[in-house]
C-alpha cells in the first residue's frame, strides 16, 4: 500500500524553516522576548491499556496541554550571582 505523505512532508519542511511553529505574532513575540517575557506551549499524550488481566480490558488516552509564560530574571539573577 502506497500511502501519499505529500501534506505532512510539506508541513514538516514549511515548520523546519521557521524558530516558532505559530510564527512572530507581528512582530510581538520579539518585543516580549526583548522584555524578557517568553512564552511556551507543551503537549502531552499518554495511552493506557489493559490488554489482559483484571474485571475488564480497556484503553484510555489522555491529553494535556500546558501553556506557560516565563521571564528570564532567574537568569540574570543567577548569572550575576556567579553561579548559573
Amino acid at each position: 500500500m502506497n500511502v501519499d505523505n505529500t501534506f505532512s512532508d510539506n508541513l514538516a519542511v514549511f515548520l523546519s524553516k521557521r524558530n516558532y511553529a505559530t510564527g512572530q505574532w507581528r512582530g510581538y513575540r520579539q518585543k516580549f522576548e526583548d522584555n524578557g517575557i517568553i512564552f511556551k506551549v507543551d503537549y502531552t499524550s499518554d495511552m493506557f491499556s489493559n490488554v489482559a488481566g483484571g474485571i475488564e480490558s480497556n484503553s484510555v488516552h489522555l491529553d494535556n496541554i500546558d501553556i506557560t509564560s516565563m521571564t528570564k530574571w532567574l537568569k540574570e539573577f543567577r548569572s550575576s550571582s556567579g553561579s548559573y
